[in-house]
């Protein structure tokens, strides 16, 4: 991890934003929307205020905007105007600078998950990158930066980035082009040539719910033992996941109804015949779910994380745990979640 000594901290917003009594009335209106402004306006505003302090000093700044278009595709396109503001008020800074626009994940829910692009996105959202006009003219950066956007890159490699622009890079004025191996890192900086072999999921650590590799998978019957033993499989790691949070007092046992569709990997790994499955729950949580699985020597092994594939809403609301919001569904629906699962929350 990163460790910093800040100099500017968004924590009172986040507080005043987020927690009761941290904030005058009038500032959480704001920032929720019901008046003028919304949460973004303020965040770009400390932002602009950071990219004007300390001129003479290299700084390292950080915002994380969640709201816009974490429920729906349609939150962005209203804020562009005011993004493109800030880059316009502070050009002459991030000109001198580089600049990483990314996302943590892509829509989980909606038609738009249900699309190949938006299969693609919802572990792996855009990253771009502008580089220091200055490098873009003074060294091949630039086009290093080019050939390695045609190959899969992971943000272990990002992080790797980071690490070399602000420690090693920067030694030696930008000019180092051969591939390095930071210690304890396992990326690789993507602003200087990467090792010559070759970069899929098979060489790379990325767990396969996040490989972007198009590996041939050919629909099978979901009505077999098979599919249904993968079904439980999938049930119990879901059932797991709470038991091991601690919340079993407060979320319910979920039960396995379904398997909704079963996706075998032409190819075998190791001997093991990969799945893509996806799973549905009894009422009252009609919870779907998607996961990897591999079947090896009889034994059904679940791979990586289970993705939850349908809204949840506010029927999770009586836990916190943002990792195991997803696999539960509150045994209390009075107060903490919705009675009825089929009326959908934007949450989630």
């Amino acid at each position: 991890m990163f460790i910093v000594l800040y100099t500017m901290c968004y924590r009172p917003f986040q507080n005043a934003y987020e927690r009761k009594n941290q904030g005058e009335d009038i500032t959480q209106k704001h920032l929720k929307g019901h008046l003028c402004r919304e949460y973004h306006h303020t965040l770009l505003d400390y932002m602009g205020q950071f990219t004007d302090a300390y001129p003479d000093q290299k700084k390292f700044g950080w915002v994380w905007a969640i709201v816009l278009g974490h429920n729906s595709e349609n939150g962005f396109p209203h804020a562009d105007k005011d993004f493109h503001k800030y880059l316009i008020d502070h050009r002459k800074q991030l000109d001198n600078s580089f600049v990483f626009i990314l996302g943590d994940h892509g829509l989980r829910f909606g038609n738009v998950r249900k699309t190949f692009v938006g299969a693609l996105d919802v572990n792996n959202p855009m990253t771009a990158v502008s580089i220091p006009k200055e490098l873009r003219k003074t060294t091949g950066m630039l086009d290093i930066l080019k050939e390695n956007a045609k190959k899969i890159q992971s943000h272990y490699d990002t992080r790797a980035t980071m690490l070399d622009i602000m420690k090693y890079q920067s030694a030696k004025n930008f000019t180092e082009t051969e591939p390095y191996q930071i210690p304890g890192e396992k990326g690789h900086s993507y602003i200087r040539k990467q090792p010559d072999v070759p970069r899929n999921c098979r060489n790379l650590p990325v767990p396969l719910e996040y490989c972007i590799c198009q590996f041939n998978k050919t629909s099978v019957s979901n009505e077999t033992e098979t599919a249904r033993n993968i079904g439980l499989a999938i049930t119990d790691n879901v059932n797991g996941q709470i038991s091991e949070g601690n919340f079993t007092n407060k979320c319910i046992k979920m039960e396995f109804e379904k398997t909704l569709e079963l996706l075998q990997y032409q190819h075998k790994f190791k001997g093991a015949t990969l799945y893509e499955v996806s799973v549905k729950m009894q009422e009252p949580s009609n919870a779907e779910f998607k996961g990897n699985v591999k079947i090896l020597d009889g034994k059904i092994l679940v791979l990586g994380m289970v993705e939850r594939s349908n809204k949840y809403g506010k029927t999770a609301d009586c836990i916190k745990s943002e990792y195991h919001r997803p696999y539960c569904y509150c045994k209390n629906q009075g107060n903490d979640g919705k009675k009825n699962t089929k009326k959908k929350s934007n949450q989630g």
